[in-house]
């Protein structure tokens, strides 16, 4: 018997995949979520570095700049208002001014496709060469280390974003520790 194909019981693999679905989209699910408070810190955080920029320069300027300050500053808030107001409506359809965060990668299409041919399969096993068997029991997808990487910064801005609302709400602290301890452990168990 050779262990690079192997029969296994379609329904375990099915069950199995359904599961390490599930752990992704949770990830996923918490990745969007800091990638979008991701894009208000660094907008917000890029505007007042812009403001400080131009003020500071404005003290430089001779009264003729005065003009162009006034309308850098115009156009700064403008823009950072665009793109504060895409964020809000969880808008990226057309892409940011000043935000350039990678949106977390998705790769449940993966796993649906996985599920719906183990749902047809009219057999009662499936063999699985070494690749499959990796990726559909053992979770270790070509694209893992791809899609932990691009997601962990989310899960953890989004971590520390309900850490920071829990320290103002003491009523909240006891679901944000889980829900940090959970994103935690979601990452590690993946």
């Amino acid at each position: 018997m050779s262990l690079h194909q192997i029969k296994v019981a379609r329904e375990d693999v099915l069950k199995i995949v359904r599961e390490n679905k599930e752990k992704h989209d949770g990830i996923l699910k918490t990745a969007i979520e800091g990638y979008w408070i991701d894009a208000e810190a660094h907008l917000k955080k890029f505007e007042k570095e812009q403001v400080d920029k131009i003020n500071k320069n404005h003290k430089l300027q001779l009264k003729s700049l005065r003009k162009q300050r006034k309308e850098a500053l115009k156009s700064l808030k403008t823009n950072i208002k665009t793109d504060l107001d895409k964020v809000k409506d969880r808008n990226r359809e057309k892409g940011f001014i000043f935000w350039n965060g990678t949106y977390p990668e998705d790769h449940g299409d993966d796993y649906n496709g996985t599920i719906r041919r183990l749902e047809l399969c009219v057999d009662n096993e499936v063999e699985l060469d070494s690749e499959e068997f990796d990726s559909y029991i053992r979770n270790k997808w070509t694209w893992k280390k791809s899609f932990l990487t691009c997601n962990s910064a989310y899960v953890n801005s989004w971590a520390t974003s309900s850490y920071s609302i829990a320290s103002h709400n003491p009523s909240y602290a006891v679901s944000a520790s889980y829900a940090i301890t959970g994103s935690c452990l979601a990452l590690a168990n993946f």
